[in-house]
């Protein structure tokens, strides 16, 4: 017995099998059950905990075993936002250890399913798809269409919260491709609304535009506040990833208004959180505050420990804007002290980046430096572990594969895939090889920085852009390999993996040195943009331009100075430029400054308000901001005049936008 809940297992339980196949336990007495405990969940958890525990009190798991999972599954979502986090823990180690041998298919696809989101809400992201997996393959056998439109549906919000956007877009049709096939329009709505921001993160506009136009009529025909909420939102997160921001707060306000009718407060947090970040891009930093307060007040009422620890680190975001650096160290200390019992390390990154910035604006280097070590040592964690869930990722994205190969085709075709399979592994395995040597690298380059002086503030700052570069871009480039790989272009996919590995080797030693030769940071950018090719082509083009009286190898200058722009150029511009676009790299010596040139032929990556690079959790850093800092602590310890500069560049009749380095000799 454990908090009221009876759990007994033995090797001859015998569980209820009397069954139906298309419905299974769930009756209209469960489902309003279900719907109450939902409707408490929308403005108190608390009250949502206790009435999941007085369901679960006397059940017995092996009578009614995927309604005794459901509940356990509410139980620990409520008691981890309530912060209640011993008895989250409990109670998902009962969920994750039931047993599901022997039960009816249906049955132990949904306690896989429950099991999934526990894994998922506790950051065990290969093991939620991997249960997920394993719920979708029963569904398909046993064509259950409603089931697989859930499944791909929740698999497409797994990948898009790991960030891997086009893997969720996959599962996003896959669903899409079955509405045919049922008559459903909240589970069609639902879906379509989660394919929107997945839509929005593979930059495919045209198709976000056309989910939306298909959810309109559903959401009209359903005509609930609470799907009208939700639909709402999903037009104002589209506007805002345009950037027009004015049309965005019209859409949130919809959605605060739908919520407020559907007494959703859970939900009012949740839009309010978001218009107040719209209003942080409009420079109203006030009012930005003021909302934020709001939905700060509402997190605090529903018991919301851990988004209110979100909310902190919110209103201290905005008063670090208005100069108010003593509220903000107020409210990121708060923040913190909640998300110390989640120990969730992307949050605690995020607490130690708001740290950083209000002693860099005091011009307290010593904590800046703690700050931003403590933040290296979370990002050194995340990173390991974010590329072992790669790999994993790798594993099952094949093992999928396999599956659909077997319902689709014959027994020749079959033995004819397992050999194209055997040598494709071989490629993937020395794939996984380089992946774990940048694992070992990474390992021993975290045991170097441990010494205290001024200096390694710069080293780590730049590890910090490495390990940025590894976290974003090493995955993009493995899957533009694997995608070679299973269209059997084999020498391809060794040709650019040769310039995968030597781009990973020429970085790696940048974490000790506080400067690299200009042919070095040539070769580095010549490498990075030939991979990006691999995924644009001809949609993106580069030119390198060294003027003659320029000797590279003796000109020396901090490394990696132009990455944030290239990732932003390639990751945000190349897909949405309309015209023929060109990044043009000059280097030229004007007396005795050496002149470091990005010209933005048709992209847009010179426009600094708008340029940033992709951090975890889907945070965004300003490139302006990073270089502005990096150059700062080069002039200031290392007494190098180092300057950075939006530029224009008039060639024959056009002007054309620049970013400029100028260094000193």
């Amino acid at each position: 017995m454990l908090f009221g809940l009876t759990f007994w297992v033995n090797s001859s339980m015998v569980y209820s099998q009397s069954i139906d196949i298309h419905s299974y336990e769930i009756n209209l007495e469960q489902e309003k059950k279900f719907e109450y405990a939902d409707s408490l969940g929308r403005f108190d958890y608390n009250l949502n905990l206790e009435y999941c525990l007085y369901e679960l009190d006397g059940m017995q798991y092996y009578n009614k075993p995927g309604i005794y999972s459901a509940w356990v599954s509410w139980a620990i979502v409520a008691s981890f936002q309530i912060g209640n986090i011993k008895m989250a823990d409990s109670l998902y180690q009962i969920l994750v250890n039931l047993p599901d041998d022997n039960l009816h298919p249906f049955l132990r696809a949904e306690i896989l399913h429950n099991k999934s989101k526990a894994y998922k809400l506790y950051d065990k992201n290969s093991e939620a798809i991997s249960a997920a997996r394993d719920a979708l393959l029963i569904y398909e056998q046993n064509v259950n269409i409603e089931g697989q439109i859930k499944l791909n549906n929740f698999l497409a919000y797994l990948l898009y919260h790991m960030g891997n956007c086009n893997m969720a877009n996959q599962y996003f049709d896959q669903a899409y491709q079955l509405f045919p096939k049922t008559i459903d329009p909240e589970l069609q709505l639902s879906n379509l609304v989660n394919g929107v921001r997945i839509c929005i993160c593979i930059k495919d506009i045209d198709k976000a535009t056309r989910i939306l136009s298909e959810a309109t009529p559903l959401a009209e025909k359903l005509n609930d506040p609470f799907w009208w909420s939700r639909y709402y939102y999903a037009q104002a997160r589209f506007y805002y990833d345009q950037r027009n921001y004015r049309k965005s707060l019209v859409y949130f306000d919809k959605s605060i208004d739908s919520a407020i009718e559907s007494h959703d407060l859970v939900f009012i947090a949740i839009a309010q959180t978001f218009k107040a970040t719209v209003f942080e891009k409009l420079g109203d930093h006030h009012k930005a505050l003021e909302i934020n307060r709001e939905a700060l007040k509402i997190r605090t009422e529903t018991g919301l420990k851990f988004l209110m620890a979100t909310s902190y680190y919110n209103m201290a975001t905005s008063f670090i804007h208005l100069g108010e650096n003593d509220s903000a160290e107020y409210y990121i200390k708060k923040g913190e002290e909640l998300y110390g019992r989640f120990n969730v390390k992307p949050d605690l990154v995020r607490g130690q980046e708001l740290r950083m910035r209000v002693f860099l604006s005091k011009n307290d280097y010593k904590n800046a430096f703690k700050a931003l070590e403590k933040k290296v040592k979370y990002n050194d964690s995340i990173f390991i572990e974010s590329n072992k869930e790669k790999l994993d990722e790798l594993e099952s994205t094949i093992e999928r594969s396999k599956f659909e190969q077997k319902k689709n085709e014959i027994e020749a075709e079959i033995r004819l895939q397992e050999t194209q399979k055997e040598s494709n592994l071989v490629i993937i395995n020395l794939i996984f090889s380089f992946i774990g040597i940048l694992l070992i690298f990474l390992a021993l380059l975290y045991l170097y920085i441990k010494s205290r002086n001024r200096r390694n503030l710069i080293r780590i700052t730049q590890k910090l852009v490495y390990i940025q570069l590894n976290s974003h871009f090493i995955f993009n480039a493995l899957t533009a390999m694997q995608n070679l790989i299973y269209k059997n272009q084999t020498e391809s996919a060794i040709h650019y993996l040769t310039i995968f590995s030597e781009l990973l080797n020429r970085v790696v030693p940048v974490t000790q040195k506080k400067y690299v030769s200009l042919q070095e940071e040539i070769n580095f950018v010549i490498e990075f943009l030939q991979l990006q090719q691999l995924r644009f082509g001809d949609a993106l083009k580069y030119q390198i331009h060294i003027a003659p009286d320029i000797i590279p190898q003796k000109v020396m200058l901090p490394p990696m100075l132009s990455y944030p722009f290239l990732e932003y150029a390639a990751e945000e511009c190349v897909q949405r430029s309309e015209e023929e676009s060109l990044i043009e790299v000059h280097v030229f010596r004007e007396g005795n400054t050496i002149f470091y040139r990005l010209d933005d032929v048709g992209l847009g990556f010179s426009e600094l308000s708008a340029c940033f690079i992709k951090r975890y959790g889907h945070q965004h850093l300003s490139c302006d901001d990073l270089i502005k800092q990096r150059i700062s602590l080069y002039n200031s310890w290392f007494k190098k005049r180092i300057t950075f500069a939006k530029v224009q560049v008039i060639r024959e009749t056009k002007v054309i936008d620049a970013l400029q380095f100028s260094i000193e000799i």
